[in-house]
């Protein structure tokens, strides 16, 4: 009784803390909010990009949108060093959602779905190969980032898997991103104007259609290993 009373507060928290960063983002306006953080941040020389790894983390964990901040790295950075404050700041965050998911809803949604043998299968494939998926998500520009580190909370992976394929993973997508701002160039337009246009536009739907797809069919038939796997046992 005590263990679920536990495990309910956990889940309860859990709902409350993803409702509140819900509510704030709804309440705000999170693109303007961050243009004036980067703002704020290329006037700080030397400590700028310390602030900028703890405000990426913070957005990390009340789902605003990470894409403004890794296209402003790009325009305060360039290239390079922006790809790496974001990696730093996006990893770190992720690890933050994860820990407090697993520690959190983990064993309420054991409970709640572990006589199932499709979610007990795949739950195994994650604990297995979960290195394996969470690079290909984190590949795909489609799957989103601040969600997919709760969910991966509520896995077996192990931690340290999870983290490393997170910063590896992210590596690809997020020098695109970081590379796009510096052709803006002006932290202004950052979520006021399109992305890319023209060849690039296309360039950009192309690499993000591409990847996903190629995703999409690993993990499938990763989840189909492990089904056929694990249900004839349970059977």
């Amino acid at each position: 009784m005590a263990s679920f009373k536990r495990n309910t507060l956990r889940a309860f928290l859990l709902l409350v803390v993803i409702s509140l960063a819900v509510y704030l983002v709804r309440i705000t306006d999170p693109r303007h909010l961050l243009r004036v953080s980067l703002v704020r941040i290329s006037d700080l020389g030397p400590w700028g990009p310390f602030w900028f790894v703890i405000i990426y983390i913070v957005a990390c964990l009340t789902f605003f949108p990470g894409f403004i901040l890794t296209m402003g790295a790009g325009i305060l950075w360039g290239v390079l060093e922006g790809t790496l404050y974001v990696s730093i700041g996006a990893t770190i965050g992720a690890a933050c959602a994860f820990l407090i998911s697993r520690y959190l809803a983990r064993r309420w949604v054991l409970k709640k779905f572990a006589r199932n043998p499709n979610f007990r299968a795949i739950d195994d494939a994650v604990e297995s190969e979960g290195w394996k998926i969470v690079g290909l998500i984190r590949l795909s520009p489609v799957f989103p980032f601040i969600p997919m580190n709760f969910v991966f909370g509520l896995t077996k992976i192990p931690f340290w898997q999870f983290f490393f394929a997170t910063w590896i993973g992210i590596l690809p997508v997020v020098t695109l991103f970081a590379y796009l701002g510096r052709l803006l160039g002006d932290i202004a337009a950052l979520g006021t104007q399109p992305i890319a246009e023209g060849k690039t536009k296309w360039l950009v739907s192309g690499i993000g259609i591409g990847t996903t797809v190629v995703v999409s069919l690993f993990i499938a038939r990763i989840a189909r290993r492990a089904l056929a796997s694990r249900i004839p046992d349970e059977e």
